[in-house]
């Protein structure tokens, strides 16, 4: 059951120059990020990484990340630089989750609409 999606134009948080996310030319090249491909990671102590591999391909689809009793999984996605992609992506994961059995509700957060599972 997908709803259809009306384009958008890009859209970030208002504070996204200086808290991110950052494209690779805006990072700070000084400091010693971890680099997997379309997603570098900046070390701290007590980060564990695990990398989900795809098995047919062994490529790296996913990083997940453990830090402070807390997980995380991100995955990069390719955007059209004409307009932003969460709105589609968002749908998306939200029905993924709902079929693998999971609960989602959608809210209006600080930075727009999010997916909270």
């Amino acid at each position: 059951m997908t709803e259809e999606i009306e384009p958008t134009l890009k859209s970030a948080p208002d504070d996204r120059a200086v808290a991110g996310p950052f494209d690779d030319t805006e990072v700070n090249p000084v400091r010693p990020y971890i680099d997997l491909g379309g997603i570098k990671v900046l070390p701290r102590e007590g980060l564990n990484l695990r990398l989900e591999v795809e098995e047919q391909t062994k490529r790296i689809v996913a990083v997940g990340l453990d830090y402070a009793g807390s997980s995380l999984q991100v995955q990069p996605f390719a955007a059209p630089r004409s307009r932003g992609l969460w709105d589609e992506t968002r749908v998306q994961l939200r029905d993924q989750i709902r079929t693998q059995g999971g609960r989602v509700e959608e809210r209006e957060g600080p930075l727009g609409k999010e997916a909270a599972c």
